[in-house]
């Protein structure tokens, strides 16, 4: 089951046609927003079938809505991670 996130501590934009082109093509038609945050999020992720740290991608909530993380961008070294986050469901 995936991480449901109550997204808390950062920042949430829109996110920019450049950063839609780094996303799958089916999830371009769906709400997209860009989150910010030190707290780890996760994108599906594996490094093949023995891969104990496989996982599933987290799921943010944010304004009611509920987003699919489909892309985490390595900017750890700069304190924070950066992800785009598709929407799911909601109101």
């Amino acid at each position: 089951m995936p991480t449901i996130t109550r997204f808390q501590n950062g920042q949430v934009q829109p996110s920019t046609p450049e950063e839609l082109e780094q996303v799958p093509e089916g999830d371009r038609v769906k709400g997209a927003m860009s989150f910010h945050s030190e707290q780890v999020i996760y994108e599906t992720h594996t490094n093949g079938p023995t891969d104990p740290n496989a996982g599933i991608s987290d799921l943010i909530t944010w304004q009611n809505q509920i987003y699919r993380i489909v892309k985490v961008f390595p900017w750890e070294d700069f304190g924070y991670y950066k992800a785009i986050g598709v929407r799911k469901s909601g109101q």
